[in-house]
């Protein structure tokens, strides 16, 4: 008897080794992949503007960092005594703009500087609802607790997602040859609409993801959003807020996710590096802190050793 709807998608076009360099932008799910990818020693790189959940403001962000552009003061808005700029996140806000400005182009040049060697850039779709900027007429990428008055709302449509994503993913592929793309929607569900809207958003979401990828032979999709909702489909799954997938469901979607993009070999490596990583998160008594350093030395080189072999040319 079969009681859930299992998905296994089909194997990546790409596989990811150890030590590759991967590029996450996107959604919160977008940073949940980074740490478990940081933490099995693939170099991750956030992107340059942080969170963002809507299509356009990933767009203009990836622009940015092709554009090369700069942050100017100009750039900023002052909100509640401190400097924002619509187009970031707000972990780069701060009551001095210097720090702020600083803050946001050391990203944009770390994100510039790790996109020629990525292997990856792994992007997560949240939402197709945009909240305008009435001042500059932009998406923002986030509201910084402006009063709502200072936003238009719209439902982007899927059309205008497919175009505005795609011409800067196409401009990526053509710049890095050895790049490739991996798209998905993000399993929350953003309910500040209502739960239908919801449903309205992701279905935007999702025609235009698979747009993209039929539109480029180095674009794939993974069905985070599908897995979510159709394989996990029960509330066990969820946070207490019944809308973030909790750490169980992380775990399973992280699971599919290395399957999908790694193969067995890799897998088994990185099983290895996990569980030698353990040694060093462990906190010592003061009595056993010397027992401890010589471990977490052996632990470091075997890491390594397990990294560098795997990352070795034929």
């Amino acid at each position: 008897m079969i009681l859930r709807t299992e998905i296994l998608p089909t194997a990546a076009p790409f596989r990811l080794l150890p030590a590759d360099g991967v590029v996450i932008a996107g959604s919160c799910f977008a940073v949940q992949m980074a740490d478990r990818l940081q933490a099995l020693r693939f170099r991750v790189c956030e992107a340059s503007h942080g969170i963002l959940y809507h299509p356009d403001a990933l767009a203009r962000s990836l622009s940015d960092v092709l554009s090369g552009s700069v942050v100017e003061y100009s750039d900023l808005i002052l909100h509640e005594g401190r400097w924002h700029s619509m187009a970031h996140h707000g972990i780069f806000s701060d009551s001095d703009p210097a720090v702020a400005l600083a803050r946001m182009n050391e990203a944009l040049e770390r994100t510039a500087q790790a996109l020629p060697r990525a292997r990856l850039l792994l992007l997560t779709l949240g939402t197709a609802h945009a909240w305008v900027y009435r001042d500059t007429g932009a998406v923002a990428g986030n509201c910084h607790r402006l009063p709502v008055g200072a936003f238009d709302r719209r439902l982007s449509p899927h059309d205008e997602i497919t175009e505005v994503l795609g011409k800067v993913l196409r401009e990526l592929l053509n710049r890095y040859p050895g790049l490739h793309v991996a798209l998905s929607v993000s399993p929350v569900r953003h309910i500040r609409e209502g739960l239908q809207q919801n449903q309205l958003s992701k279905a935007h979401l999702l025609v235009a993801a698979h747009a993209l990828a039929a539109s480029h032979e180095r674009i794939t999709y993974f069905p985070a959003w599908e897995i979510m909702m159709d394989d996990l489909r029960d509330y066990r799954f969820y946070e207490r807020d019944m809308v973030h997938p909790n750490e169980l469901a992380r775990d399973y979607i992280w699971e599919r996710f290395s399957a999908w993009c790694m193969d067995p070999h890799t897998l088994a490596l990185l099983a290895e590096v996990e569980q030698l990583s353990r040694i060093l998160h462990h906190r010592p008594s003061e009595q056993g802190r010397e027992a401890y350093t010589i471990a977490a030395g052996a632990a470091e080189e075997r890491i390594a050793a397990l990294i560098a072999s795997a990352t070795k040319k034929p």
